[in-house]
């Protein structure tokens, strides 16, 4: 009879650890690259070759019959794209970042009959188009400069349009959770995540 009530509870605790990875792993999070290419006269380009490396293998897709390409599913980090054609200028962008829960959007114009490799140096465009939510992503320097705690609470006081009900001076509310608000939703609207895994 004990045999049989520890091996029940084997079982239960088993189910309770896949659910939690489970949980775990479907809170990750991403980011998206999207663009068009086109012709020096603003025509669409089908079939150009763009690749793009950084985080992880890299990736090659192709763009449509009007010159879309996307890479959904992206890592946040940054990124080094190039568009290929023949006939066509290869114009590279390195350095693009993608932010967590952000679509990056990079459009290429390629010359047509120049052999040189053309790169931009610009940086990404901080609009993003295709975003539907809000959020502030703080970057480990941005936490570094923080006169105060670096509890949730004090990191959100960053972020633009939050409202806190205590500010910590000197860390003199470090720890204390406060009550907010965000570009008009409560406080239990809102998700934290570090590095892509949900902690709210």
């Amino acid at each position: 009879m004990k045999l049989n009530f520890n091996w029940r509870r084997a079982v239960v605790v088993a189910a309770i650890v896949a659910l939690a990875t489970a949980g775990i792993a479907s809170a990750q999070q991403f980011g998206a690259l999207y663009g068009v290419v086109t012709d020096e006269n603003g025509q669409p380009l089908p079939g150009v070759t763009v690749t793009l490396e950084g985080m992880g293998a890299p990736r090659v897709t192709v763009t449509d019959e009007v010159g879309r390409y996307r890479f959904p599913g992206l890592d946040p980090g940054s990124y080094y794209v190039k568009a290929e054609l023949d006939g066509f200028s290869t114009v590279e962008q390195p350095n693009v970042v993608v932010a967590l829960n952000r679509n990056t959007t990079i459009n290429f114009t390629l010359s047509s009959a120049v052999e040189d490799v053309i790169t931009v140096t610009s940086e990404s465009p901080l609009l993003d188009e295709r975003r539907l939510a809000q959020g502030a992503n703080i970057s480990q320097v941005e936490l570094e400069k923080i006169p105060t705690a670096r509890d949730p609470w004090s990191v959100m006081n960053q972020a633009p349009g939050v409202l806190v009900d205590r500010i910590n001076v000197g860390g003199n509310e470090s720890g204390q959770q406060s009550v907010f608000l965000g570009l008009g939703t409560t406080m239990s609207e809102n998700d934290f995540l570090v590095d892509g895994v949900q902690i709210t």
